[in-house]
């Protein structure tokens, strides 16, 4: 959300390292079912990943985010840091067997209802 919010500013993205770091990022009502699951789930497993269990790595993010937009993205690259974990993604192989839940949107389905999410309120101040 926020390299898209930057986007959507045109104000340039600051990246530590080369881009090639990876996280797991799922939609918002994907993690609402899923918490919904897990609160009226009785069952003996106490922790769950809640995620997508696919990793995009930051320069994949800033690709579809310009593959959106239909414009490029302004990206600063500084220094590594050396506390920065270079792939995060979550197993989520308890939810799918205890929840009985996995996520449903997909990074690339979820990023357009985000960006009009995020614009509105930019359209908003551009309609007074």
């Amino acid at each position: 959300a926020v390299f898209m919010s930057r986007a959507i500013h045109n104000q340039p993205i600051e990246i530590w390292g080369d881009g090639s770091v990876v996280r797991d990022y799922i939609y918002i009502a994907d993690v609402v079912d899923a918490l919904l699951k897990a609160a009226y789930y009785r069952g003996n497993q106490h922790l769950f990943n809640i995620g997508s269990g696919q990793g995009k790595s930051l320069n994949q993010i800033l690709d579809a985010i310009e593959l959106l937009t239909q414009r490029p993205v302004a990206r600063t690259y500084l220094p590594g840091r050396t506390f920065d974990v270079p792939a995060n993604v979550l197993d989520i192989t308890h939810a799918k067997e205890h929840l009985s839940w996995s996520p449903k949107v997909s990074f690339d389905d979820g990023l357009e209802p985000t960006f009009w999410w995020l614009s509105e309120p930019l359209k908003a101040m551009n309609d007074r």
